[in-house]
Order: C-alpha cells, then sequence, then structure tokens
C-alpha cells in the first residue's frame, strides 16, 4: 500500500477533509490552500448575554449591525459561528419556521471569505456537521436552506443537500403605488389583532380547496399557536397588517404584511377565485407598507405558481431573483471511501 498521495488541485478541498478523517497528516501544502484551524461556538439566543464579545464578532461577519441581525430571531434561534485561526470567518443563524414544523431552519448562511475559495469551501464544510448535530439534538429529521447565491447553492449540493424547490423572488416599489376601487361585491377590512377571526378566516379557506394541492402550504392554525408566535421577542408577524377579503359578506380572501416588508401568505377561497378578490387584497395591504414607510414590498412564491406570478405581475411586482430550498437529512455524515 503506498504511503504517501498526491491530491490534485481539482478535487483538492474534499480529498484533504476526507483523508483527514481516515487519519492522513499533511506534510506539503500548496500556496493556495490556507490549512488554519477551525473552531466552533454555538450559543442559544437565550443565552447570548453571556457571551458578551459575540455581537461584535456576528457583526464583522455579516457586515450590519447586531440589532439588524437579532430583529427577526426568535427564542428558539441557535447561532453557529466559525473561527479560522481564531478569527470570526463564518456564521449560522438556526431556528424554526412560523407554519412548518418538521425542519431546522438555516436562516442565515454567511462567510467571510471570497465566495470560491478554499478559506470558505472550509468554513462551510466546518459548519455542516455542526447543523447537522444541531438539528439531531433538537429533534428535527431534516435540515432546510433556502438561498440565492450559487456558491453557496453548490456547496451544500456538494455536502449532501438536495434541491426541494425553487422560489421567484419579487419586489414592487411602492412610491407610486395607489389603491384602485375593490371589484363590485368584493370588500376589504383590516382585522388588527383579531387572533380569533384571523384563525377562523384562514381555516375556512383552507377547507374550502377542492385538492390537497389548492393550499399545500397552508396548513390548518389555531389560536394558541398564533399567540404563541405573536408572542415571541424580534418576531416578523405584524397583527396590524392583517386584511380579509369578503364576497357577497362570506369570507373568500386573507392577506398578511410583516414587519420586514414582506408580503407573506395570500390566500383566496377556490370558489371565489378570478373575481379580483387577489388585486383587492393585495392593494390595501401595499398602502398599509408605504404608509409604514417600506420603499419596496417583496414575496417569495414557488416558480411553477403560474397563476400567482400573473397576479403580482399585473399588480406591478417584478423578479428579483430564484431562491433555491435545499434540504438535507440531520443524521447524514460524511462517510470516507473504503
Amino acid at each position: 500500500m503506498n504511503s504517501f498521495r498526491h491530491i490534485r488541485s481539482s478535487a483538492l478541498l474534499r480529498e484533504y477533509e476526507r483523508l483527514q478523517l481516515r487519519g492522513w497528516k499533511v506534510i506539503r501544502v500548496p500556496g493556495s490552500l490556507s490549512l488554519g484551524k477551525l473552531s466552533t461556538i454555538i450559543v442559544r439566543l437565550t443565552e447570548i448575554d453571556r457571551y458578551p464579545e459575540l455581537p461584535s464578532n456576528i457583526e464583522r461577519v455579516t457586515g450590519e449591525s447586531w440589532d439588524s441581525v437579532s430583529s427577526c430571531l426568535g427564542q428558539d434561534t441557535r447561532i453557529l459561528l466559525a473561527c479560522l485561526d481564531g478569527v470570526p470567518s463564518g456564521l449560522a443563524i438556526l431556528g424554526t419556521d412560523v407554519k412548518e414544523a418538521t425542519f431546522l431552519y438555516v436562516k442565515r448562511l454567511e462567510c467571510v471569505r471570497p465566495a470560491g475559495s478554499s478559506d470558505a469551501r472550509r468554513i462551510v464544510a466546518h459548519m455542516v456537521p455542526q447543523i447537522r448535530r444541531q438539528g439531531r439534538d433538537m429533534g428535527f429529521p431534516e435540515i432546510q436552506v433556502e438561498e440565492e447565491r450559487p456558491f453557496f447553492i453548490d456547496l451544500l449540493k456538494e455536502h449532501g443537500f438536495r434541491e426541494w424547490r425553487r422560489d421567484m423572488v419579487m419586489q414592487l416599489c411602492l412610491k407610486n403605488h395607489r389603491e384602485a376601487k375593490p371589484p363590485r361585491g368584493v370588500r376589504v377590512v383590516r382585522i388588527p389583532g383579531d387572533v380569533d377571526r384571523f384563525v377562523k378566516v384562514w381555516n375556512e379557506i383552507v377547507l374550502s380547496a377542492t385538492s390537497k394541492e389548492s393550499f399545500d402550504d397552508f396548513p390548518p392554525i389555531n389560536a394558541q399557536y398564533i399567540r404563541s408566535k405573536l408572542g415571541e421577542p424580534n418576531t416578523v408577524l405584524d397583527p396590524e397588517g392583517w386584511f380579509v377579503a369578503y364576497l357577497h359578506y362570506r369570507a373568500c380572501g386573507l392577506v398578511t404584511v410583516d414587519r420586514l416588508g414582506g408580503v407573506g401568505d395570500l390566500m383566496v377561497a377556490t370558489w371565489a377565485r378570478r373575481k379580483g378578490v387577489g388585486t383587492a387584497l393585495l392593494d390595501p395591504a401595499l398602502s398599509f407598507l408605504k404608509k409604514r414607510g417600506f420603499e419596496k414590498a417583496e414575496i417569495s412564491l414557488r416558480e411553477e405558481n403560474l397563476p400567482a406570478i400573473r397576479l403580482y405581475t399585473k399588480v406591478g411586482f417584478q423578479a428579483k431573483a430564484t431562491r433555491v430550498s435545499l434540504v438535507a437529512s440531520t443524521q447524514q455524515t460524511l462517510t470516507p471511501e473504503a
């Protein structure tokens, strides 16, 4: 058996990581590859006061203030900070989703090293097993990441993530937005903070579906669940931005906006579609965001949801980016070759 192995540059990092796991030691390193020591700090958001230096380190990685980064983090958030030779160089923010409890969500993934560099690849490769371990500890079978940057998408696929779906991110400039008169018989009202009414309308619309696919992303909810989410510190949910539509006095639609200027859940009952209800719901919701001082509104929807894309395009939204959802098992580990 050979005592030495030459690692070709085309697969340099993957070979290096795998051989390390098998007990090989590096005796000569090309100048293009940094082999600095990697370490990880994992902190629950509720315990961050015990780590006074952590917010400034996170600011160094993200280029944003800690107040901005933490403004939308829930109580269940865990922060994973990767350091290369003691210097903060990578970040993963982990948490749960409002509607979907199946996945541990990687809400943010950052690396200060240039995309495509060997250091960036090493840092992300170092963080992925740590993220999986946190998912297992929290009882999640899978992890989900939503990513727009090609480098991170390709690198996550190399480490066992599979593409689950693609969403189109659309934006609308609110500067020239003007409300139009709703169609005859359609009335839209804002129901600020009325959790019971919100839940009742939501569930009526979901149950009106003629097939499961009609509201595949909108499971039934209950008031206790919504109140618990609203009670979380730094929640992005905005109960002031809830709107309900009625067609001939019957609830037929619902839309939400959040504290970040996003249009959240837009739902129209199957029996009330193609009657102008969707546009009628969006108009006051967008006006609400404009009055709140937002310059742009944003929506994310599945690429195959052509009726919704046509609706938002009609209102004035334009495609901004493609957001890829990637999923991986928390049980998956790197298995060295035999």
